[in-house]
């Protein structure tokens, strides 16, 4: 077996993962129509349980599948990675799941991201393809993993690069779903990255939640609650989730999540145009509502700040909330119409939102309602 294919805990381990995900092998589901996205909202079960010996992934190294030498060295901060970002390539759903197709795939990206981009290297660490091979991206990404205290900067994610560790899942999942082989083999390699880091599943978010984007695709976004709780209980370390975990906003940021912290700035009283993108001036505001409110003046909209932002909203609601709110549900594939009329359209993909997060209902916007239509995560969704 050639050296860099390695487990990632620097044992040979040349299987291909097994086991379905999120497709009701082991446990009960329920399903949800939601406007084409179909969502699998998995119930504690102890056969859930059972499923969580495996052992650590198989990881292709660069030097393996030939990757390109760097145009110039890769940064290596001497920080642990705080978040996963899962996205998808939006390449054909090949129903090639070969070893040589996982190669082609790599050096695809590579080529399109050095060549096109003109990034150094590779743009995320890791590529899961869908014959649930996983190979390293950016040079020295595996290396940082396995050492658990070093962050390579990336480039698939503007504002997170420093931080965040981005995973390329092959192929386009706007209307259909990942193959089995993908998602065994990501669950896989997001356990590890979370034991690695000291991270657990709440620190798993989607493309989209940062940056102005379609990826990774409506009907993966749909899957990842239940994804979450399956990497929450192989983890088992579900008492440390805290009660919300929102999405991390600073400069560089982008999208409909930014569009929505500007129109809540805007709601308290501050003066910024609402672009979709955190830039210099936001970043600005930001800050004075920080200061304003007494809380850690950083820039960040993470939790303290959001929820110092956010206002509820009901049926009969109207105003530039309602339109971030329904901005929010289009995206995520709720038949809504953005108007900023809290309508009945509105109640009913509220209610979708809250069943898939365990939230009671009802159909107002509460503060965990808001959490997760910004693409955050609940501590009771891990119960």
């Amino acid at each position: 077996m050639d050296k860099d294919v390695i487990a990632a805990d620097g044992s040979h381990n040349d299987g291909v993962k097994r086991r379905t995900v999120l497709k009701l092998g082991v446990g009960v589901a329920t399903s949800l129509a939601m406007g084409g996205t179909e969502v699998w909202s998995l119930v504690h079960d102890p056969k859930v349980a059972q499923a969580a010996a495996h052992g650590t992934p198989s990881i292709i190294g660069c030097d393996t599948w030939g990757a390109r030498p760097p145009v110039s060295p890769v940064t290596v901060l001497n920080i642990k990675s705080k978040e996963i970002i899962i996205h998808h390539t939006e390449f054909p759903n090949t129903t090639d799941y070969s070893m040589q197709q996982a190669y082609k795939l790599a050096h695809d990206i590579q080529d399109l991201h050095m060549d096109t981009n003109g990034w150094i290297d590779t743009g995320q660490h890791f590529t899961v393809t869908r014959g649930g091979y996983i190979l390293e991206g950016r040079h020295r990404s595996l290396e940082a993993l396995q050492n658990g205290n070093e962050h390579i900067v990336s480039a698939h994610c503007p504002g997170l690069n420093t931080e965040a560790i981005g995973i390329e899942n092959e192929g386009t999942y706007f209307t259909e779903t990942p193959p089995d082989a993908l998602l065994d083999s990501l669950e896989d390699l997001c356990v590890y990255i979370c034991q690695q880091y000291g991270l657990n599943a709440n620190n798993i978010f989607g493309h989209w939640d940062f940056t102005d984007t379609d990826c990774p695709g409506q009907r993966f976004y749909s899957m990842l609650p239940a994804f979450r709780r399956r990497i929450a209980w192989r983890l088992k370390q579900i008492q440390n989730i805290p009660a919300r975990t929102w999405p991390d906003h600073r400069e560089r940021t982008s999208g409909v999540v930014v569009q929505t912290i500007q129109y809540l700035l805007k709601n308290k009283g501050y003066t910024l145009d609402v672009s979709g993108d955190f830039d210099t001036d936001t970043d600005t505001v930001v800050r004075q509502f920080q200061t304003d409110q007494q809380i850690a003046v950083d820039g960040h909209v993470n939790n303290q700040t959001w929820e110092a932002l956010v206002e509820p909203l009901h049926f009969g609601s109207t105003g530039d909330l309602v339109t971030a709110l329904q901005s929010l549900l289009k995206r995520n594939g709720y038949d809504v119409t953005v108007s900023g009329t809290f309508d009945q359209a509105t109640i009913k993909a509220v209610r979708k939102l809250q069943l898939m997060h365990f939230i009671l209902p009802l159909g107002n916007v509460d503060l965990n309602t808001w959490c997760v239509a910004v693409g955050g995560n609940l501590h009771r969704e891990f119960i």
